[in-house]
């Protein structure tokens, strides 16, 4: 997910990246298993949801996104706070 988080963003220039398929029950598609009986249960988390919490913790709507020539980082900058943002995808 890291990998075509990153690709995505320098490579083809996107203005978003959303994944539609937030929770599911017991497939892995989603970023967390629930039981949707009775009360509505989480039973797992899997990786991508912490890959995915990375990204969005440190890179918000309206930033600027440098190109950058590392493939696995991204370079991203808040005009309003002055920061600049790295999230690279170690392997």
């Amino acid at each position: 997910m890291a990998t075509t988080i990153t690709t995505d963003i320098n490579y083809m220039k996107i203005t978003a990246w959303v994944y539609w398929q937030v929770i599911e029950k017991a497939s892995g598609w989603g970023f967390l298993n629930v039981e949707f009986e009775g009360k509505l249960e989480i039973t797992q988390l899997w990786n991508k949801y912490y890959v995915f919490a990375i990204f969005s913790r440190f890179i918000k709507a309206g930033m600027y996104i440098f190109q950058s020539d590392d493939e696995n980082t991204i370079y991203a900058y808040d005009r309003e706070t002055h920061n600049l943002e790295i999230v690279t995808a170690l392997y």
